[in-house]
């Protein structure tokens, strides 16, 4: 199975142990065909054995502590710290990549943690077994921190400037988060003009998202770029198709027409 069937197959199943990692893995595979799963979960397997802990403060606090993995404010937009094989190798990310380690170790150890996708930062949550829902927050931006709710609401106070909309911190399961690092990669790769790194990502977002209509116009004018004229035309041809503005939907046939011409 190719890195996309295999993304898809995880983004399509219910939560399950292992499915985000093996998606991160595939999104891995996407950008570097040589990765190689087995070694991933190696790495992780001997994480779990250095840092591992059933208390998701300690789990944290040691996972991302001094000598631990940091993040890049250096370079945040860096792709590689999107791709899980280079956060493990290089020891740096972003919010959500360190959420996404700090899950699959914590699947391994019994850490009841799961991801909240707040606005603007990426956030980790010790859940408890019932209904009670959030006893404490974790920031793996910031070496692990445990967070009380009103921390939680300042931090959103001085990201984004204004007060924490009602229903930001609900845990998100390991679907939002692939989509997520698919986005992030997209906003990366474009802030880099990495136009081949867009060429891979952008398909995969259009496939996944409940609208790609977006992914696939700006996938036009990439494959455009890199000279792909076939790969670009039919892609233009797909837009005409699914489009319901007839006006809309010929100037993407005739863009698709142009673009094949090209190829004569």
């Amino acid at each position: 199975m190719d890195a996309s069937l295999r993304l898809q197959d995880e983004l399509t199943g219910a939560p399950s142990r292992g499915r985000l990692e093996r998606g991160l893995i595939a999104i891995a595979t996407h950008a570097d065909p040589t990765v190689e799963a087995e070694a991933v979960t190696v790495q992780l397997d001997a994480l779990a054995a250095r840092y591992g802990s059933s208390d998701p403060a300690r789990l944290c606090g040691l996972l991302f502590g001094k000598d631990g993995f940091q993040p890049n404010l250096r370079n945040y937009y860096d792709p590689r710290n999107s791709l899980l094989d280079q956060v493990l190798d290089r020891r740096r990310g972003i919010p959500l990549s360190l959420a996404a380690l700090a899950l699959a170790v914590a699947e391994r150890c019994g850490a009841p943690l799961a991801g909240v996708g707040m606005p603007g930062h990426f956030l980790l949550a010790e859940t408890r077994g019932d209904d009670a829902g959030v006893r404490r927050y974790f920031d793996p931006f910031d070496g692990g921190r445990e967070l009380s709710i009103a921390q939680v609401g300042g931090l959103h106070v001085r990201l984004l400037g204004r007060p924490l909309p009602p229903g930001s911190l609900r845990t998100v399961d390991h679907r939002v988060m692939l989509v997520r690092t698919l986005a992030n990669l997209r906003i990366a790769y474009g802030r880099h003009h990495q136009l081949e790194g867009l060429a891979w990502v952008l398909p995969l977002l259009a496939d996944c998202c409940e609208s790609g209509t977006e992914a696939r116009q700006e996938l036009a004018v990439v494959l455009t770029r890199l000279g792909r004229w076939a790969d670009a035309s039919r892609v233009c041809a797909e837009l005409a198709e699914s489009c319901d503005d007839p006006k809309h939907a010929a100037r993407w046939r005739g863009e698709s027409q142009r673009l094949g011409a090209l190829l004569n």
